[in-house]
């Protein structure tokens, strides 16, 4: 008797459901991009994804809802990129010092990007937790190198977060020189106890492309700005 197997090679297509998700949490990634995550109403919307209201209600009761959407795609896209960005590389330091250069660059490479990132980290806790966990990681693998010396964790978890946002910030205000990533992640490598010469040698350190590690593209600056090569401090 002749069995037919299904070939290993076959992946399933995502069904209509899911395609219309993805469309609806793409469409909400575009208007937070103009607009504050507060401020986002399903009739916006749902004019956004090009379909009625009462399709987006199939998916989504309230403005929660499709923030929380948002931050899932956006903790996904993060984990995503961490696990490339530090494919081999087992250094704490080196690793937090990749991720906050990434998130810098990455703002002054893609505006909207940028903008979507800080709104939606303000508005919904998913992506604050995912981010906590993996930055949490760093730290205490620096911690136990004897390249970090800090004594809480809660407060070089505020200063790792806190600065690298402010400089993502002050890119997107158009207030940032050149090289700001590697200021940014110099000013926190001292903040955590680093002494000058340890920052200098990881901000120094070369990496690979930081574009290579890609991501949820949101929109794009002509003539992205990439970092120059650190001065001497």
């Amino acid at each position: 008797m002749e069995t037919s197997e299904r070939p290993e090679s076959v992946v399933a297509r995502p069904g209509k459901r899911e395609r219309t998700h993805a469309q609806l949490v793409d469409a909400a990634l575009r208007v937070i991009a103009r607009k504050d995550a507060a401020a986002l109403s399903i009739l916006e919307l749902a004019h956004e994804a090009e379909v009625s209201h009462g399709t987006v209600y199939n998916y989504f009761r309230t403005r929660e809802e499709i923030v929380d959407a948002v931050a899932l795609r956006l903790a996904d896209d993060f984990s995503e990129q961490q696990s490339q960005m530090f494919a081999g590389l087992e250094e704490g330091a080196a690793r937090l010092t990749l991720a906050v250069r990434h998130f810098v660059l990455r703002a002054a490479e893609d505006r909207a990007w940028g903008l979507v990132f800080l709104r939606v980290s303000a508005a919904a806790a998913r992506l604050g937790h995912t981010v906590t966990l993996k930055t949490l990681g760093n730290l205490r693998r620096g911690l136990k190198a004897g390249t970090f010396r800090y004594e809480s964790e809660a407060a070089a978890l505020d200063l790792v977060f806190g600065t690298t946002l402010a400089g993502m910030r002050t890119v997107l205000d158009g207030r940032a020189g050149r090289g700001h990533d590697r200021d940014i992640a110099y000013t926190v490598l001292r903040g955590l106890g680093a002494t000058r010469s340890e920052a200098e040698r990881l901000v120094a350190r070369p990496f690979p492309d930081l574009d290579a590690a890609g991501g949820t593209a949101v929109g794009s600056n002509a003539g992205a700005r990439r970092s120059p090569p650190p001065r001497s401090r």
